[in-house]
């Protein structure tokens, strides 16, 4: 049982309010993510839903809550009309004031909850945090890992010359609008040399290669690299994911064919139907 509040979301039944509300989403996470970092002692309760739909959701663990409540389609409506800011600072609030009965209820914490809501607001609403920062071996560059969420996260390598006054910045992810992305992308920030930087996933095995001279980018997926069983398993998945631009690895046509190679090497049919489609393809 987890002591600490670790996610608040938000959710509809309705299409039409899911759309409607869609580009007030961020906040939510927002605010998710800072009551995460604060620690806050749920009670008990580690997931909070604010419940848009009035029908009960399917939940079936001690550690959730789901929060009844109604949403009028004018009142986003108007939303559009106060500009960005006031618009989530607007929803921010309607989620807090659901939740305040229940937290006083439960006998949560209340000024860490409105700590947060002041950090968001001293943040005007921006969410984007710097992760970690490294010199290189010879500390004539360092790096910060930065990442900023709007309708998706999107990642950038700031790189700062010593003997420089210029910042480079480089995007060299995009991944999708959940935060369970977000942990799962930042992890250990290396020097491979004095010009490549490897950034680590959680797991501390797969990892991002960065080369700040060239600005080149690749995924490094060890199941694919190493004598894993099933190696050639590892190697389509990497393969589609160079393929498709998953999970944070970017587009490549050539590097998706090499390691399609790889596994239809080994006998993977999958592999080599889809190379031979690649192959055809105009």
């Amino acid at each position: 049982m987890s002591k600490y509040i670790n996610y608040i979301f938000d959710h509809f039944r309705s299409e039409e309010l899911e759309i409607k509300i869609n580009a007030l989403r961020t906040i939510i996470q927002m605010f998710s993510y800072y009551v995460k970092k604060s620690k806050i002692d749920g009670k008990g309760i580690s997931i909070i839903s604010v419940n848009f739909s009035n029908k009960e959701l399917v939940e079936d663990y001690d550690e959730f809550v789901d929060i009844e409540s109604k949403i009028d389609p004018n009142d986003i409506d108007k939303l559009t009309k106060l500009g960005e800011v006031k618009a989530k600072e607007y929803y921010l609030l309607k989620v807090y004031n659901i939740l305040l009965p229940f937290l006083i209820e439960k006998g949560i914490d209340l000024a860490k909850f409105e700590q947060v809501i002041a950090l968001i607001r001293e943040k005007n609403f921006i969410f984007e945090e710097q992760w970690k920062s490294k010199w290189n071996p010879t500390r004539q560059t360092q790096v910060t890992v930065r990442w900023l969420y709007t309708d998706k996260i999107y990642f950038y390598l700031d790189i700062f010359h010593k003997n420089s006054q210029l910042k480079e910045t480089i995007h060299f992810i995009t991944v999708g609008p959940a935060l369970s992305f977000l942990e799962l992308c930042l992890g250990p920030l290396k020097w491979k040399d004095n010009n490549t930087v490897l950034l680590y996933q959680k797991n501390s095995r797969d990892y991002w290669e960065i080369n700040i001279i060239t600005k080149e980018v690749d995924f490094i997926y060890e199941p694919a690299i190493k004598d894993y069983p099933y190696k050639q398993y590892a190697q389509y998945n990497l393969a589609l994911r160079f393929l498709e631009g998953l999970y944070g690895v970017p587009k490549n046509l050539e590097k998706a064919k090499y390691w399609l190679n790889k596994s239809a090497a080994q006998g993977l049919p999958k592999a080599i139907k889809l190379l031979e489609k690649l192959n055809h393809a105009k």
